[in-house]
């Protein structure tokens, strides 16, 4: 507000004139009036600046993503080994389950089908195992010539694998494709004897059929009162 030179009254901003002593007011006093004013003017922005470092400071606090996408790598990655585990390992431990368990039974191993078999199976192999000893004659009719793995089925507690078969009865060759049931027992695969034995009641009788054609002559001396002891 400007000062009046003569009387030193103050006058309000629009006054060209002193109030009190009516002397007309001076440019020098207006401008030395006004010049706090433009002093307070120049303070204001500097007072609004203030406030960025603490936005900083906020943007700090929330942290870098960083370590949320290296849980989520190592999450798809630990999901990854777990679906690889599934689909690969355990299907190819049952197809090789299956491939020996086929191998074992075409050449009568009864220890070797003890071995891939669930203990349930026990007792029905045990039957097998009784006719094996009564006629021996059995191992020498069929010679097993390829075995291999071929489809698969797997779920959470049982798996089925289809074996294509190359064998000879005497001389004749055939080719059966014979179904390996197994189911869970630990982390690892058993053959389920009975299903397994089931799947495949129409081949095993085929092949029965077979050996009674053609090495008649070596079972009937086998059995007792044919020559056998």
């Amino acid at each position: 507000m400007p000062t009046c030179a003569q009387c030193g009254s103050t006058n309000a901003d629009t006054s060209t004139s002193c109030w009190k002593c009516y002397a007309p007011l001076t440019a020098s006093a207006s401008v030395g009036a006004a010049a706090p004013s433009a002093s307070s003017a120049t303070a204001a922005p500097r007072a609004a600046v203030a406030p960025r470092p603490v936005t900083a400071s906020r943007s700090r606090a929330k942290g870098s993503p960083l370590p949320i996408i290296l849980v989520l790598v190592l999450l798809l990655a630990a999901g990854g080994a777990g679906a690889y585990y599934w689909f690969v390992l355990r299907i190819n431990m049952a197809k090789q389950i299956a491939v020996e368990y086929t191998k074992a039974e075409l050449s009568f191993d009864i220890a070797k089908m003890k071995q891939l078999c669930t203990s349930g199976s026990a007792q029905d192999i045990a039957k097998l195992e009784q006719m094996v000893t009564q006629l021996p004659q059995l191992k020498t009719l069929i010679t097993l010539n390829k075995a291999e793995a071929g489809e698969a089925t797997l779920t959470a507690q049982e798996a089925q694998v289809k074996v294509n078969v190359q064998f000879s009865v005497m001389t004749i060759s055939q080719n059966i494709t014979p179904t390996v049931v197994l189911v869970r027992e630990g982390i690892g695969w058993k053959v389920d004897f009975t299903k397994t034995s089931q799947a495949n009641a129409a081949l095993q009788m085929r092949i029965l059929q077979d050996l009674l054609k053609r090495g008649q002559g070596l079972l009937l001396r086998g059995l007792p009162g044919f020559g056998g002891r």
